[in-house]
């Protein structure tokens, strides 16, 4: 794991990795679900 020391970016830090890991499930569901709409569709 990467170490950050605490400081006056370590909030800003924190937020930004949560929202990257957020984004990246919720743009593997949507992908998801568009392949398996693809797939019941044909």
């Amino acid at each position: 794991m990467i170490s950050v020391p605490f400081g006056p970016l370590f909030l800003p830090y924190v937020l930004l990795v949560t929202l990257s890991v957020y984004l990246m499930v919720a743009l593997l569901i949507t992908i998801e679900r568009q392949a398996a709409k693809k797939q019941l569709s044909s």
